[in-house]
């Protein structure tokens, strides 16, 4: 009996310590800290609102067309022949100035598809550098990147940048040093600039009212190298801001280093 007794208190004693052991492995796990939690829910959700902003933007644009190519499918029941067919002119116009941006887009792609040995050759012992907002004090965006209808020719396109709206002569920053490859003016995107960068990326400034730079120019992170308008085909002064690499065009919010946009400007503007 009395071995029976010590057994089970030795059974008991075993249990307790093991109970022990537990609690105390649980106690020496990591734990996060308050305060990293409030910092990666207010990350999450400051990034949240932003996807939210852009949706909405884009269900705006398809609503507004929408409700304007109802508009016109409502006066066209309503209007003569000859009117009809004035209608279907402007339609087959706009149809082929749209065709003019994107034969101009693909032709950007196919040219620097693979960088130029000599442009590159120039670059290429430039320092690491993070992408920088192009317009310091704007911050605001008129049209996001990817898919919607075009407010000039009502037809559904694909968006390869973002538009920065702002005032006419608004100075435009280079985003990283490089070396331009183009500076001219297009039908469709006016007065623009493409930059090749060390990473092999491309960075285009599009409607500009004047450019300051040429072809072949080297310029550094933060440099002016155009001013913002309106030229070409477009409703209003604004930037359009595109980034691509190889045959891809890149979405620019996914790259830009937003938070450390006003430190950059505090390290361009102390190195001038």
């Amino acid at each position: 009996m009395k071995k029976i007794l010590i057994l089970i208190l030795v059974l008991l004693t075993l249990l307790s310590f093991s109970c022990k052991s537990e609690e105390v492995v649980k106690e020496d796990k990591p734990e996060a800290t308050k305060e990293e939690n409030v910092k990666e829910e207010a990350k999450a959700e400051q990034d949240e609102k932003k996807e939210q902003k852009q949706e909405e933007s884009k269900e705006t644009e398809v609503l507004d067309a929408k409700e304007e190519e109802t508009e016109q499918n409502e006066e066209t029941e309503n209007i003569s022949e000859e009117e009809k067919k004035r209608i279907e002119e402007q339609n087959e116009k706009n149809r082929a100035e749209a065709k003019i941006f994107l034969d101009f887009e693909e032709d950007l792609l196919t040219r620097y598809g693979k960088p130029n040995t000599e442009f590159y050759e120039k670059v290429k012992s430039n320092k690491d550098e993070k992408w920088l907002w192009p317009l310091f004090e704007l911050r605001d965006i008129s049209s996001p990147f990817g898919n919607r209808i075009h407010p000039i020719f009502h037809v559904q396109m694909f968006h390869n940048g973002i538009d920065v709206p702002g005032n006419q002569g608004t100075p435009i920053k280079v985003t990283k040093s490089g070396i331009v490859v183009e500076a001219k003016e297009h039908p469709g995107y006016g007065n623009y600039v493409v930059v090749l960068h060390k990473d092999g990326y491309h960075s285009l400034y599009g409607h500009a009212t004047s450019l300051i730079v040429r072809k072949e120019q080297l310029v550094k992170q933060g440099e002016t190298i155009a001013y913002m308008g309106s030229t070409g085909r477009s409703t209003a002064s604004h930037l359009h801001f595109s980034i691509f690499k190889g045959s891809e065009w890149f979405d620019p919010l996914k790259l830009l280093d937003d938070t450390k946009v006003k430190e950059d400007k505090q390290d361009l503007d102390e190195n001038e």
